[in-house]
């Protein structure tokens, strides 16, 4: 017995108190509920409440042969069925008879004439005799189980636990349930009494019975739990979804392959009992629900209670002792975000679990689910939602590059975001195949940087735009500094208003609204730098243009590694980067940093694994701000500035003029520039973001006639306000600002803007004149370091490093460079060809140079067109490269 009284003991069920006989019946326990049949080999054990009917074996034999033992073990539960199946029919008959002369409970509707619905199903269930005969009826009856719409139940357990009847009757005082196997034939009964004791017939069939709430036919969604009270709870509470009650822990795998077979296209959710006060820490409610959930592929919720000091296990408990809300709550956690769990795994709001090798429930970690497949750029993902360590709700993204290999790329990325997994070997190789086949039916757009996307534009607050697909953000997407506050008129009144008289704050505007329109206008990136004097109010200006986007904070600093500003702008794709003070990032990385944001595109990398990562790209427009400009910044440790680097950054002289307050010209009545400068930055705190919202979606409605008007303006400005003799620089340079004055404009059309016409305009020409004044006139940068370059050499060496043939002939030349002739004042200097590649194109392209100083005038070439002349030197004959001493003049 020692076997036996083990599992017994592990049960909660006291032993019994007297050895039994073979093949002879004991039974003990409240009225007798359970019993006990020796045979030769074994036991079998009952209980008559539960209807639990199971097999407990003692596993050694002394003295016999363990073929001999397991044929005793067969025959005798051979036997035992037979008498069981004997037992059942007549239990079944019994049913019929009880359930037919049952009462029909009364209710507030009784009383008052109106009748209990009759469906095909219940008339089987009126005539005990028919319904074992009439099989096709009640076949039929499985899609049309009893419901009862009626309310205020009299009977006492009803009241007490809060629910309405559906389909239950009335027996000497005790309410009764039917149970029905899968074709709709009853086979026993359950009575529950008013205090809520429940029994079933004795030795009655109740595996693989149940009683259904509610309609089976084309349900997208079944709940399964295991009385009746809580299956009522659950049909009031979830919008009348059908209910199957199992009646208790036992039957709910049995119950819910049948059901799952039955109706194969419903969404399953096991309500589990949570049993969590019993002995030795089990759980047999949870536990049950767990491996039925598992054998079907359903999903599992379990009731939490806020205070358990009356010991609650249901959600029938839940609702009495928190409401109709806390049980919806939980129940529709399932209802949103469906995902097909796949086979082998269970999911419940306490976790996720799998069957290990012995078919044992194991959980692998806490609740994760993947919601949604999620299209991007990067190919399909996978949107993942779980709950962390503090048991928040969050989501992520499972990029495909992460599901490649054994799954540590997911782990280490869930982890990181607060996820618990145990840690096992089983438990690491079941996460990644969870989630890996994974099958959701939902799909959505995953979106990993702001800017426009389809007929959206993106910004880390919200969606812009219609779309009919759902939009899911990346975590890179949050930025708490791009957000609104206060409204359109109120930010034209205490900001925009002040920025009329003051071309350089007018100007930063107009680049904020003109980083909107770069992908309509087909623009590539390029930059303005407001250089001046410290308190010269630059930051201010940077201030007032980050308010068109967001918050004070949406201006950074400088002051970052190259990979760090990378990240920066990929995070304002479409829209304005804003970087203050120059001086605080080196030197030596300051060209690189300008080239990089300009270029639009990061550097490629390679991650752990040695394979290639993401390049990160942008669009925008950068306005930044300094003491000096990006060639004298870099200059400090000895850099030359490309004439490409200074038309990509723009500069801009804080000064406007003489007469100007620093980066101001008018103060709008303020007392002086400083007072002007705080006030601007305390508005721009409390006012901010509606106006890029507001520009964008005018911009969504217009953009397919934005780049023709803007082609169309520009020539118009071309033609009035281009110097003649502009060279290509001058022409970009000029393109880029009036392009953010175009976009000012628009924005003064669009009625985001309460100026004048003309105004952004005129900012802009007033900013590009005192950029081509700081340039010190038209022309190609380049050309101009060129040429000083090459009139730097001769100014240095022509004395010194160049054999004069005129000289004397005894000449010492340390390092020489080459020859030079002296007729009538004319110099000619003959440069080796490895002092002009080496030294006189240093830092340039040699055609370049060889174009230049053709163009100029300044290189001859032979009579055969090259650039290389045969000269006679002391030396004998030699090919170099003939330059006029005329450049000196220039």
């Amino acid at each position: 017995m020692n076997k036996l009284f083990e599992a017994l003991r592990n049960a909660g069920i006291p032993e019994p108190t007297k050895e039994t006989e073979t093949f002879k019946i004991v039974r003990w326990g409240h009225k007798n509920r359970y019993w006990l049949r020796k045979f030769e080999g074994g036991y079998v054990f009952g209980d008559f409440v539960s209807g639990l009917n199971s097999y407990v074996f003692e596993q050694e034999y002394k003295g016999a042969k363990l073929k001999e033992v397991q044929k005793k073990m067969h025959q005798a539960s051979t036997a035992l069925e037979v008498e069981l199946q004997k037992s059942y029919a007549e239990c079944s008959k019994i049913a019929q008879r009880i359930w037919a002369a049952a009462n029909i409970i009364e209710t507030q509707e009784s009383r008052t004439g109106s009748t209990e619905p009759q469906t095909g199903f219940q008339k089987a269930q009126m005539g005990s005799q028919k319904l074992e005969t009439d099989s096709e009826e009640a076949s039929r009856g499985f899609h049309h189980f009893p419901q009862n719409t009626s309310k205020n139940s009299l009977h006492p357990y009803l009241l007490r636990k809060k629910v309405d009847l559906y389909g239950v009757r009335e027996y000497k005082g005790s309410l009764v349930v039917p149970a029905y196997d899968q074709n709709g034939k009853l086979w026993t009964l359950q009575f529950i009494s008013a205090s809520g004791e429940k029994r079933f017939l004795a030795g009655g069939r109740k595996k693989g019975c149940f009683f259904t709430i509610g309609l089976l036919d084309n349900a997208d969604k079944i709940f399964i739990c295991e009385g009746y009270a809580t299956g009522a709870t659950i049909y009031e509470c979830s919008d009348k979804k059908p209910v199957v009650v199992a009646f208790d822990a036992s039957g709910l795998k049995s119950v819910s392959q049948i059901i799952s077979k039955k109706v194969p296209s419903a969404k399953i959710i096991i309500c589990a009992d949570n049993d969590c006060y019993h002995e030795n820490n089990l759980n047999p409610g949870v536990e049950k629900a767990r491996e039925a959930a598992l054998s079907i592929g359903a999903q599992v919720v379990i009731p939490k209670f806020k205070d358990s000091t009356t010991h609650p296990t249901d959600f029938n408990d839940l609702y009495i002792l928190e409401g109709r809300d806390a049980v919806r709550a939980i129940l529709e956690n399932v209802n949103e975000n469906e995902s097909d769990i796949p086979s082998g795994f269970v999911l419940s709001n306490e976790g996720l679990l799998c069957i290990d090798k012995k078919g044992n429930p194991v959980q692998i970690s806490n609740y994760i689910k993947v919601i949604a497949f999620t299209r991007s750029s990067d190919g399909i993902s996978k949107l993942v939602e779980f709950r962390d360590y503090k048991n928040d709700l969050r989501r992520t993204i499972v990029k495909p590059k992460m599901l490649s290999k054994d799954g540590d790329a997911i782990r280490v990325h869930l982890v990181s975001h607060g996820f618990v997994y145990s840690g096992t070997g089983l438990s690491k190789r079941k996460l990644f195949e969870y989630i890996s086949s994974s099958v959701p039916k939902k799909e959505t757009i995953l979106i990993s940087r702001t800017g426009y996307f389809e007929n959206m534009y993106i910004r880390s607050d919200r969606v812009i735009g219609k779309t009919n697909d759902g939009v899911i953000l990346d975590d890179s997407v949050n930025d708490e500094s791009i957000a609104i506050a206060g409204t359109l008129q109120e930010w034209n009144e205490n900001i925009a208003k002040y920025c009329v008289g003051n071309s350089r704050l007018s100007f930063a505007i107009s680049a904020a609204f003109a980083s909107i329109l770069m992908k309509s206008c087909d623009l590539q990136n390029f930059g303005f730098h407001f250089v001046g004097n410290s308190s010269s109010g630059k930051t201010t200006c940077l201030n007032v243009a980050a308010s068109v986007f967001g918050t004070p904070q949406y201006v950074v600093t400088w002051k970052a590694t190259d990979n760090a500003l990378e990240n920066v702008a990929y995070k304002h794709n479409d829209a304005l980067l804003i970087l203050d003070e120059l001086s605080e990032v080196s030197p030596s990385k300051a060209g690189e940093v300008a080239y990089m944001l300009a270029n639009g595109q990061g550097k490629k990398r390679l991650d752990k694994n040695c394979e290639a990562r993401e390049t990160l790209s942008w669009r925008l427009i950068f306005l930044s701000s300094g003491e000096v400009d990006l060639t004298s910044h870099m200059a400090e440790e000895n850099k030359t500035s490309k004439a490409g680097q200074k038309v990509r950054l723009l500069n801009i002289p804080a000064k406007a003029n003489e007469k100007s307050f620093g980066i101001f010209e008018d103060l709008h009545d303020f007392k002086d520039g400083a007072e002007f400068s705080n006030y601007l930055r305390s508005a721009s705190a409390k006012y901010y973001g509606t106006p890029a919202v507001a520009f964008i979606e005018k911009v969504l409605e217009e953009k397919e006639s934005i780049r023709r008007q803007f082609d169309q303006e520009y020539q118009k400005l071309k033609m009035q306000y281009l110097p003649e003799k502009s060279e290509g620089q001058d022409q970009r340079a000029f393109e880029r600002f009036m392009f953010a004055g175009f976009a000012g404009e628009l924005a003064i059309k669009y009625g985001v803007l309460n100026f004048p016409q003309g105004t952004l305009r005129r900012a802009a020409i007033s900013c590009f004149n005192s950029w081509l004044e700081d340039k010190e006139g038209v022309g190609d940068d380049e050309n101009r370091q060129i040429l000083e370059h090459v009139k730097g050499f001769f100014e240095l060496h022509g004395h010194s490093r160049f054999f004069d043939l005129g000289g004397f002939p005894g000449q010492k030349i340390a390092n020489m460079a080459g020859y030079k002739s002296v007729y009538q004042d004319a110099v000619m200097f003959y440069v080796s060809p490895s002092v002009f590649q080496n030294e006189i194109c240093k830092r340039f392209n040699r055609k370049t140079v060889i174009n230049l100083l053709i163009e100029k005038g300044f290189l001859q070439k032979d009579h055969n067109g090259d650039y290389r002349q045969q000269k006679w030197t002391p030396y004998g004959n030699k090919k170099v490269y003939v330059i006029s001493g005329k450049i000196l003049l220039g």
